[in-house]
């Protein structure tokens, strides 16, 4: 009879340490055999951090919009570039494409004129929406003699987060939609400063662009030194539609970049040495015309403005 009570204490005091353990479920608990494997799976994600604990470290839910002739605190976002906040473009920055990339409160680049004037940065009820449109002309001569060309016939948005978010390493995502007009393209990429004297690093995801036949294109690009690319590249051909909203992201850890797409690895590659691990990274949000030169065409004026549509943009540690 002792050797019984004693078996039934026993299994009495496991059966409370059980119920007893933090962050454990009944289900987990109480789980027999067949079950194991699905209460393991539900026992690990109450115990483990959810995507809920994982806080982004940078986060612009774009319902709002604070953008300044010169940055301020409290703007998430700086206009242009760090070294060139009034504008740039052309051949004289080293830049591609036949847009001028403006800062509207530039009194020399007001953003209007054009068939169908309208803002260039706007906030709407899903989020921030980029525009390319025809460029002012009485912009034109004050465009030209800063890019030092004749082909400014657009004028394009260009953010940067220099001023608030210089990460090594951490998880970006963010939600994009892009029209689709041959010659319109919307990039996001990562560099650091100043550039040409650290660049590579350089890593361009998403690259949304039409080509001449009509085909968008979304694009990877990681940059390394000596001209080398790493590139992967799908298509409205195989059957992307970038003109509807996707969640892109991209995991850049000390010994690889991870890229995925509404939450699938896409293309992963090892992280590249030198300038890969030692400098610190911001990022660009850009719309340019004619930008991608390997299928060069100009965006049909009269079908301007054309946007890339963000609902989000947010900036971890570690991939939640």
């Amino acid at each position: 009879m002792s050797r019984l009570l004693t078996i039934l204490l026993l299994l009495f005091i496991a059966a409370t340490i059980a119920h007893a353990q933090p962050g454990t479920s009944p289900e987990c608990a109480s789980a027999t055999m067949p079950a194991i494997t699905e209460a393991r799976s539900k026992c690990n994600r109450i115990d483990g951090p959810t995507q809920q604990s994982v806080r982004p470290l940078f986060d612009d839910e774009f319902t709002s919009l604070s953008l300044h002739d010169i940055w301020r605190r409290g703007d998430n976002w700086q206009l242009v570039a760090p070294d060139t906040p009034r504008g740039r473009g052309g051949a004289n920055f080293q830049e591609m494409g036949d847009q001028w990339w403006i800062n509207p409160f530039n009194p020399s680049t007001p953003v209007s004129g054009g068939p169908r004037p309208a803002p260039l940065y706007q906030i709407d009820s899903n989020g921030l929406k980029l525009a390319l449109l025809p460029a002012p002309s009485r912009s034109q001569s004050y465009v030209h003699s800063q890019c030092r060309c004749t082909n400014m016939k657009y004028v394009g948005a260009l953010l940067n987060s220099s001023q608030t978010s210089r990460r090594r390493f951490g998880y970006v995502e963010m939600q994009v939609a892009v029209d689709r007009l041959p010659g319109f393209t919307f990039q996001a990429d990562e560099e650091a400063q100043p550039f040409p004297m650290v660049w590579p690093p350089e890593i361009d995801f998403p690259l949304i662009y039409t080509d001449a036949g009509g085909v968008q294109w979304m694009k990877i690009q990681v940059n390394e030194r000596g001209g080398k690319t790493q590139t992967y590249a799908t298509s409205s051909r195989d059957g992307f539609d970038a003109s509807v909203m996707h969640t892109y992201g991209v995991d850049w850890q000390v010994n690889f970049i991870t890229f995925y797409v509404d939450g699938v690895q896409v293309f992963r590659v090892p992280t590249p040495d030198g300038s890969y691990t030692h400098y610190r990274m911001y990022w660009y949000l850009l719309t340019g015309a004619n930008y991608q030169q390997t299928s060069p065409i100009d965006p049909n004026l009269a079908s301007l403005p054309v946007y890339a549509h963000m609902r989000y943009f947010r900036e971890y540690a570690r991939r939640p």
